[in-house]
């Protein structure tokens, strides 16, 4: 949470039962499944009073009140992946179909008439302040900025298994270092990239 005293998971944890659960870091506790009949991928939006997440039974973005456990259907017929609020709150992202797409978020509602696609052929994605830095599925980690049109390509981390680079990447608030994972010699490793020159430390 943006306060920093839950998380959300994405597991089957109580009786193999799949779903998202919200994990208190003080008391330690677990709540129940708040999302019965499944729920993935699920992530805080940058207010902290909603979780957004997205079923696989097929395409739609949900949202889910961590306090009361309340599920609604927040964008009818996209989403099928991951999703994640820009920094600012003002833009959500979400994969589609691997297409990276956006929609303008006004008072919390999605402006459905103005939902466009950033990028296609991404396997994971992680926004930040001065535009959307993502992992495409050739294995390119490419940073599109905002208002741009066109992406460019910031270093190869290589061709890696298709659930590997699902798996995400990750941008550190001051956009100085991505994280990511890559497989060699059969391990998974954690990587850093600077971002700024473009070079691994």
């Amino acid at each position: 949470s943006p306060r920093g005293g839950q998380i959300v998971i994405d597991a089957a944890y109580r009786a193999g039962e799949r779903g998202v659960y919200v994990v208190d870091l003080a008391s330690k506790r677990v709540s129940a499944n708040l999302t019965s009949g499944g729920g993935r991928v699920p992530v805080y939006s940058k207010s902290g009073k909603t979780v957004y997440f997205t079923r696989g039974e097929g395409p739609g973005i949900w949202q889910l009140n961590p306090e009361t456990g309340a599920t609604t259907l927040f964008l009818e017929g996209h989403g099928t992946e991951s999703v994640a609020e820009s920094p600012d709150g003002k833009t959500l992202f979400f994969e589609h179909d691997d297409s990276l797409m956006a929609v303008p978020l006004v008072d919390g509602k999605a402006a459905t008439g103005a939902i466009r696609t950033i990028a296609k052929e991404v396997a994971s994605f992680a926004p930040a302040a001065s535009g959307v830095y993502f992992l495409d599925v050739s294995g390119d980690i490419r940073f599109v900025a905002n208002g741009s049109a066109t992406s460019r390509v910031l270093f190869h981390a290589g061709r890696q298994p298709r659930a590997l680079l699902q798996r995400g990447i990750s941008i550190s608030p001051d956009e100085r270092w991505l994280v990511y994972t890559v497989a060699s010699a059969g391990d998974t490793n954690l990587m850093m990239l600077e971002s700024r020159t473009f070079q691994s430390p």
